[in-house]
């Protein structure tokens, strides 16, 4: 893609060159010295240098100033010799040619699936091309991968987009694999100055896996006093879904479930578990059930430093017990819902001390029903209880 035009070379000389588009329009200009057969712009070579010429290859980087693409058609060079010499050239022409390297592979609206054997992986999707003009020669493909959820939030988490470079031949194909990632793929190929016109766009969408396989992996992540309790959030969280049906770049298919507007934008949270968002956590639903499990246990963490903040001082609440493991669990529920008061260990918690009736003792008084922090509790037990065929988790 270019040209070249011809200079004489019989003498050292330098040379102003002017770049003209089809319209008349100034593109470049650029100064040529053709007394170095150093200079990778220009060729002179032995066999140019006797009949006493140089080429100098017109770049390719013309680009159209709306389209962004390169101009094709005949343009115009004009070239004056900068030494002070009477030489010059006018009206010379170079033309841009409509390449010949082609993406055949994928096609514009291509939509591919997490597809290797636990769903996190979209697996050997091909990227092809042709070059009528060329063989063996070295192609570079660019793939540019957009993903943000509907409501465009987390461009800090994910981040949008990812470039991911390779290399083949032409005329031919080579596979490539995007594991833990997923969304709006644009491909970009060339061939040294030859460039391919990009594929906009194709598309990687979710897959979700069984039941079966998400529970043994709930189970086997956390060994509390409720062992199926992440089994309950999931199911609490997103009905066991890392993917729903849904329209995202104007395209329906699986992809990863948002959060609801409320206190934090719209897809804020992921996922299977509702954890924070990032690629990871979008696409890949085992990263985001192991998320889900370190965040409990941090959630686990923080209710017992809240219980020790209320029992430290036994005058404020004489005669109150430690809360019960399952107890714990309960707490860090509400926490892990975004529901609870880190700050306040009096304050939203599922349990809080109250005084018995008739007495100076206190004791731990549970969510009243109805409430924000009962209902998640009793939602994630019921879920649990759910994924366990219908038997109660505790």
């Amino acid at each position: 893609m270019g040209g070249y035009v011809s200079l004489d070379a019989s003498g050292a000389r330098g040379y102003n060159i002017f770049l003209y588009s089809v319209d008349n329009r100034l593109l470049m200009s650029l100064n040529a010295s053709i007394d170095s057969t150093t200079n990778p712009s220009i060729d002179c070579s032995a066999s140019y240098l006797a009949t006493g010429y140089c080429h100098i290859p017109i770049p390719p980087c013309l680009l159209d100033g709306l389209t962004g693409k390169l101009v094709q058609g005949v343009h115009r060079i004009e070239v004056d010799t900068n030494d002070g010499s009477a030489a010059s050239y006018t009206n010379l022409t170079y033309q841009i040619l409509p390449s010949t390297l082609v993406i055949t592979a994928p096609h514009v609206d291509d939509v591919f699936t997490l597809n290797d054997t636990d769903f996190t992986a979209a697996n050997n999707i091909g990227f092809a091309n042709t070059d009528s003009q060329n063989s063996g020669a070295t192609v570079n493909f660019t793939v540019t991968l957009d993903y943000l959820p509907s409501s465009g939030y987390g461009a800090s988490l994910v981040p949008s987009p990812q470039v991911v470079t390779f290399q083949s031949t032409t005329n031919t194909q080579v596979l490539h694999s995007f594991p833990s990632e997923g969304g709006r793929l644009t491909v970009d190929a060339n061939e040294g100055n030859t460039n391919a016109d990009s594929v906009k766009y194709a598309y990687i969408v979710g897959a979700n896996a069984s039941p079966t396989v998400i529970s043994n992996l709930l189970q086997s992540l956390y060994n509390g006093a409720t062992p199926r309790l992440l089994t309950g959030i999931a199911q609490e969280e997103s009905s066991y879904l890392q993917f729903f049906d849904e329209v995202l770049y104007g395209v329906e298919g699986f992809w990863p479930h948002e959060s609801p507007a409320g206190k934090f934008p719209i897809g804020a949270y992921i996922g299977l578990m509702q954890v924070p968002l990032s690629m990871d956590h979008a696409w890949n639903w085992k990263d985001n059930a192991s998320a889900a499990a370190a965040l409990f246990q941090q959630k686990l963490t923080l209710a017992q430093a809240l219980e020790n903040q209320v029992l430290k001082d036994k005058k404020d609440f004489p005669g109150l017990r430690r809360l019960t493991a399952q107890e714990l669990e309960d707490q860090a529920l509400v926490l892990y819902a975004g529901l609870g008061d880190p700050n306040n260990p009096l304050n939203e918690e599922y349990y809080i001390p109250e005084p018995i009736p008739g007495s100076k003792k206190f004791q731990w008084e549970s969510a009243a029903v109805g409430s924000d922090d009962y209902t998640y509790v009793q939602g994630v037990l019921n879920g649990c209880q759910i994924r366990n065929g219908g038997a109660p988790c505790r």
